[in-house]
Parts: C-alpha cells; structure tokens; sequence
C-alpha cells in the first residue's frame, strides 16, 4: 500500500469538511495594503485553519492552490487539443 504524506491527508480532510459545512456565502477577510489581486482558489482559505493544529496552514494552502492551478492548465490544454483535432480523427 503507497504512503500517503500527512500533509496531503490533512488537506484532503480539511477540504473534504470544509465543503459541506455551510450554506451561506463565506466571509471575505479584510483586504491587506498593497494586496490587489483577490484569491484565485478561495475555496482554499480554510486550510490556514491548520494552523491550530500544529501544521503549516499557509503552505498547505499554497500547496492545494498549486495542485489546483496545475489541474486547470491541464484541463485547459486538453481542451485546447481537442479543439485543434481535425474533423475527422477521433
């Protein structure tokens, strides 16, 4: 059986927990000088609770946000590639 790494456990966990406990919008934290850009995967957020934990909930975060973007690409490309299929190859 493979290992699994905790961290990757715990982020899995975290999210998994974190879908399914509210029906309302999430709150929005205040905005930091010189921070313009908003979170691309706000989704994310509640990994920083991780931190209360003992674990890095900042690099967990970056971590899942990375793993996220690097699926979007892929998907991404895919489509890109079925898109400049020609007509008749399948």
């Amino acid at each position: 059986m493979p290992k699994i790494p905790a961290s990757a456990f715990i982020a899995l966990a975290l999210l998994g927990c974190g879908g399914c406990g509210c029906q309302g919008e999430p709150s929005k934290p205040p905005a930091k000088p010189g921070e313009s850009a908003p979170d691309p995967h706000p989704e994310t957020q509640k990994l920083r609770a991780a931190d209360a934990v003992g674990y890095d909930g900042e690099l967990l975060k970056q971590s899942v946000d990375k793993m996220l973007d690097q699926r979007e690409k892929q998907k991404k490309d895919l489509e890109d590639a079925q898109k400049s299929k020609p007509a008749g190859q399948e």
